[in-house]
């Protein structure tokens, strides 16, 4: 590789980090089910059990639930821009390059998450096996999206799949 695109490919791969920022400053800030699980969480230890359910209103599970859900969509995401982002500009080796950004934020990603299990031993193998498929699926989808859109772009076409007799 280049020098030149050896550092296109570490300016890329800071981009996961500051995408899950956003994502994450998004939920938290603009979404009310995260701005109220974020505020039980920060004074959860200050208020009685009345002043939370008052708080979080008569469903408080579903709260967490909801930015729970919203906070795992921003990997799928991340992997989408990227994707279409590294498809846009990467004409020669779009797969490699999706990878080689991706892959250092899903492993930082998948590190916290992995660490943060307390469970028995098997099951938290079941966990990590079904941490790393999902992160590899969406790797996978991000080449899949850069590698289309990589060809489509080419300025000589598509590559020609007609047999000649």
């Amino acid at each position: 590789m280049s020098p030149h695109r050896v550092a296109v490919t570490i300016s890329a791969a800071i981009l996961p980090f500051v995408l899950a920022v956003l994502g994450a400053y998004t939920v938290v800030n603009y979404t009310t089910d995260g701005r109220l699980a974020t505020y039980a969480i920060i004074h959860s230890q200050d208020m009685t059990d009345e002043q939370l359910i008052k708080v979080l209103g008569p469903h408080p599970r579903s709260v967490f639930h909801h930015a729970q859900l919203m906070m795992r969509a921003i990997d799928p995401v991340i992997a989408l821009i990227l994707g279409i982002l590294v498809g846009l500009f990467e004409k020669r080796i779009p797969a490699t390059m999706t990878v080689l950004t991706l892959v250092p934020y899903f492993l930082w990603t998948f590190s916290k998450t992995a660490l943060a299990v307390s469970q028995p031993t098997g099951k938290a193998v079941l966990i990590w096996a079904k941490g790393l498929g999902i992160y590899a699926a969406y790797v996978l989808f991000a080449v899949a999206i850069a590698r289309f859109l990589s060809r489509r772009m080419r300025k000589d076409g598509p590559p020609d799949r007609s047999v000649l007799v």
